[in-house]
């Protein structure tokens, strides 16, 4: 069955809103100015058919969009551009560097997608509400796609890439 894009954008952005909360920087898309939605457009070349659904948006260099077809995002640097169907899962790190880290759960903002082929990228976010917001709406990407989320909590050992928003 074929799920229409705006209708599972709606349900992100409704589960995005339950499970945590929109941020300063982290928001569902259509609550960024026009000016900011407009130039988040442009730096991640969203086609005609993606519906846009939420953005992290710190500069024109550092940035997160989710759209109805891809994760795309960039810190300083090139594009980065991710099929939602290779997403494979969506975690943080439980390893021995969080551990020398005195944290709380309110303070967690590095988000890890690991995608099917085996990469993985660190996603710097706003902490608290947003991040949790944002992990669960990646968690339902990761589970919709044609293999689903692995089963258990996987830390990478090292991070091929590492980006912030």
């Amino acid at each position: 069955m074929v799920v229409d894009p705006a209708f599972r954008v709606s349900r992100w952005i409704r589960d995005f809103s339950a499970r945590g909360a929109t941020g300063v920087r982290t928001k569902p898309f259509d609550d960024w100015s026009a000016e900011i939605q407009e130039r988040l457009r442009q730096v991640a070349e969203v086609g005609d058919d993606e519906v846009m659904a939420i953005a992290s948006f710190t500069s024109q260099k550092e940035w997160v969009l989710l759209t109805s077809a891809r994760l795309l995002f960039a810190q300083n640097g090139p594009v980065h551009s991710i099929d939602l169907h290779d997403i494979r899962d969506a975690t943080v790190d439980l390893g021995p560097s969080m551990l020398r880290r005195p944290r709380s759960k309110r303070e967690l903002r590095e988000l890890i997608i690991e995608t099917r082929s085996g990469d993985t990228y660190e996603l710097d976010l706003e902490p608290g509400k947003p991040f949790f917001g944002f992990w669960n709406v990646m968690k339902l990407v990761a589970a919709s796609s044609s293999n689903g989320p692995s089963a258990h909590l996987h830390v990478p050992q090292h991070m091929s890439n590492r980006c912030q928003a």
